[in-house]
């Protein structure tokens, strides 16, 4: 009885780490917030934060370009604090895990291509 307890445990536990990773919504960081997926430009924390990762996913044809500005508005003015741009051929997608990137004002994210989508991971500070 005990062996199925634990066998059903380990089993429930490797569903949900296999649904985060295929959905691609575990954070970064310990005490990291995400954005989940994406498709147009947003503000992503309209307080300030620290940038930990971006992930882009293509549609498989069209190229990506994702900027992530210090803004917790717009874009118009800010400083970039990431960018990254991804190849539509690679279709999977891309992660770019950064050293914790400081965004005084907020995160702003401003993406270009046809159907990306993108995930920002970011601490709330």
């Amino acid at each position: 009885m005990r062996k199925n307890f634990i066998l059903g445990c380990l089993v429930s536990l490797l569903f949900v780490l296999g649904i985060g990773a295929y959905y691609n919504v575990t954070s970064t960081f310990p005490g990291s917030t995400t954005s989940y997926r994406q498709s147009t430009s947003a503000a992503i924390s309209a307080t300030p934060a620290w940038l930990t990762s971006l992930t882009v996913i293509t549609n498989g044809t069209d190229d990506v370009t994702l900027t992530l500005y210090d803004s917790g508005t717009t874009s118009a003015g800010a400083s970039i604090i990431g960018y990254l741009k991804v190849a539509g051929a690679s279709n999977n997608g891309f992660r770019d895990w950064t050293f914790p990137v400081r965004a005084t004002n907020g995160i702003y994210a401003e993406i270009s291509g046809t159907t990306p989508y993108y995930i920002v991971d970011y601490m709330a500070r």
